[in-house]
This record gives C-alpha cells, sequence and structure tokens, in this order.
C-alpha cells in the first residue's frame, strides 16, 4: 500500500470509495433515508476538486486502486477519512491519520477537530479523540447525528 498526496485526477476513485463506504459500512447505524441523504452528497464534484486543491488531502492506494483517503484542512480540522469496505481494519485509516497529524505538527497546531460519524466515533476514540457534542444535522429534512470531536496534542511548557 501507498499513501501520497491526492491529485484531481482521483476525484472518480475518491467518489466512488466515499458513496461505497457510506452505503455499505454505515448502514449498521443509520437508516436507508439517512444513508441515501449523505450518499447523495458525492455527487458535488466541484466540492471534491475544491477539498484536493486547499486541503493536505491524502489516498492510500494498492495496485493502482484507491483504497483509502482522508484530508485534514488548516492544519486543524479533519474533514474526510473514508476506507474501502473490503479493507478495514487493516490499519489503513491509522496510517492516513499519522500522516494528517504530521501535517497539523507541521503546521504548529495544537489539536485537531472533526465531525465523526457514529460509525467511525469508535476508530478516533481508540486514537486519542474525545467526544465534545453530539450534532443533529438536517440534511433535505432528514436528521444525521454525528460527532464533534477533538484531540489535544501535548504540549511542552519549559
Amino acid at each position: 500500500m501507498d499513501i501520497r498526496k491526492a491529485r484531481r485526477n482521483d476525484i472518480d476513485g475518491i467518489i466512488e470509495l466515499f458513496k461505497n463506504t457510506v452505503i455499505n459500512v454505515c448502514k449498521a447505524d443509520y437508516g436507508n433515508e439517512q444513508i441515501n441523504v449523505w450518499a447523495a452528497a458525492a455527487e458535488n464534484k466541484q466540492k471534491w476538486i475544491d477539498r484536493i486543491d486547499r486541503q493536505y488531502f491524502l489516498v492510500a492506494e494498492q495496485d493502482n486502486k484507491i483504497i483509502g483517503f482522508g484530508s485534514i484542512e488548516n492544519g486543524d480540522y479533519l474533514d474526510v477519512m473514508y476506507i474501502h469496505k473490503d479493507y478495514l481494519r487493516q490499519g489503513i485509516a491509522g496510517k492516513l491519520l499519522e500522516k494528517l497529524e504530521k501535517e497539523s505538527e507541521r503546521k504548529h497546531k495544537n489539536s485537531i477537530t472533526s465531525d465523526v460519524s457514529i460509525s467511525a466515533k469508535p476508530f478516533f476514540e481508540k486514537h486519542g479523540f474525545k467526544v465534545v457534542r453530539e450534532q443533529r444535522n438536517l440534511i433535505n429534512n432528514v436528521e444525521i447525528i454525528n460527532f464533534r470531536i477533538i484531540k489535544i496534542k501535548n504540549i511542552s511548557v519549559f
């Protein structure tokens, strides 16, 4: 597996992985209507292009296939992280998170926040993030619950 910076020509693979993951992985925690509204967000191709252009956006690849991706904005907001359903629990998300945290350190940030799904919450808690609050979001009149999380880095004071 290789991890590299995302490129604009990765868009189709990123969108497909996003939809596939939401539909197949998150169905244990969300209803059909919620999944459909969430997956439909993938159709805004410009939003994905903007993420690649503006954020530190990484893809994990194996055999020229995108099997995961993650991004951090301004070094302190983890915007997206998705892993292909067939590659879960193989350490890919952990490796992506490690590289995103290094980018945060490079930008001299002392914390990282994110908004994560019910499905992703245990992974982030295992990696030192704490829940700040539960959030109820309305998307096209469909309520989707997620969590604001934060990880505060150890700060040495001399």
